[in-house]
């Protein structure tokens, strides 16, 4: 997050101000890797209370990817610290508690 914050211009132009959805699929595509990759490391499988795996996963990553990307859409404004604290607690956090 902060070499994004940092070469925000770059990251700017790539994902023309983050209206680019096919560089928006592929970061998603990055995120799906990393996460199986992370859970095979640790031996973790991936569950989400019966959802089919490949549904779970679009869960999971499109949340982290339409953080990122709207941080990106925004200018990078916030502190990359603070987007990750965003994403640590989107993981904890059920819809039906932000539409109160």
């Amino acid at each position: 997050m902060r070499y994004v914050k940092r070469e925000y211009a770059f990251f700017d132009a790539l994902s023309r101000s983050g209206n680019d959805m096919q560089m928006y699929d592929r970061v998603k595509d990055v995120l799906k890797q990393m996460l199986l990759g992370q859970a095979a490391r640790v031996g973790a499988e991936l569950s989400y209370s019966g959802i089919p795996h490949d549904y779970a996963l679009e869960i999971l990553v499109s949340a982290v990817s339409s953080i990122i990307w709207l941080w990106i859409r925004r200018g990078c404004k916030e502190a990359p610290e603070q987007i990750c604290a965003i994403i640590e607690k989107n993981k904890t956090t059920a819809p039906v508690y932000i539409i109160r």
